[in-house]
């Protein structure tokens, strides 16, 4: 009985330290709060213009990574309306980043979806900017404020709406 107890408690143990340890690697990240925001530059969904968050210095910008094919990000889109609306006369824009591999079904997402805000697609299903910005998931949102430095990321859309009233006022 006593050997029973030593065996789950050192495997309890074991399980405690792997945790902390991973959980260790998984915050330990080069890109932190009030750092520069890494660079990048796309092309619009017109391919008139490319676009890059230098081109939102003065405004806050919130990056949102996502893609058509993504549920999460599709339901997302309307609370992302609704703050973008309610936001977006103190100075606050949106740049719509996909990850799509499907350059036809971004476009009818944007378009289906009424996104008002600038889109653009990666040209590398977005491996780049993944890397850039540290993320392996989507939808992934990063806050800059107006110099381009990064206020939060890795937040959930349910906490948007806070964030933004705490840092815009």
């Amino acid at each position: 009985m006593n050997y029973k107890k030593f065996k789950l408690g050192t495997l309890l143990l074991g399980l405690a330290i792997s945790a902390t340890n991973f959980t260790t690697l998984a915050n330990d990240t080069k890109l932190n709060k009030d750092d520069k925001a890494p660079t990048f530059t796309y092309p619009s969904i017109d391919k008139v213009k490319s676009y890059s968050p230098n081109n939102f210095k003065g405004k806050y910008l919130l990056l949102d990574f996502w893609a058509s094919w993504c549920p999460p990000c599709n339901a997302a889109a309307p609370e992302l309306k609704r703050l973008y609306t309610q936001y977006a006369d103190k100075g606050f824009e949106i740049l719509g980043i996909s990850i799509d591999g499907n350059e036809q079904a971004w476009r009818k997402s944007v378009v289906d979806k009424e996104l008002e805000w600038i889109n653009v697609m990666t040209n590398d299903k977005g491996k780049e900017v993944s890397t850039l910005y540290e993320f392996n998931a989507i939808p992934y949102f990063v806050l800059l404020d107006k110099e381009g430095n990064i206020v939060n990321k890795g937040f959930s859309i349910n906490q948007l709406a806070e964030i933004l009233d705490n840092t815009i006022k």
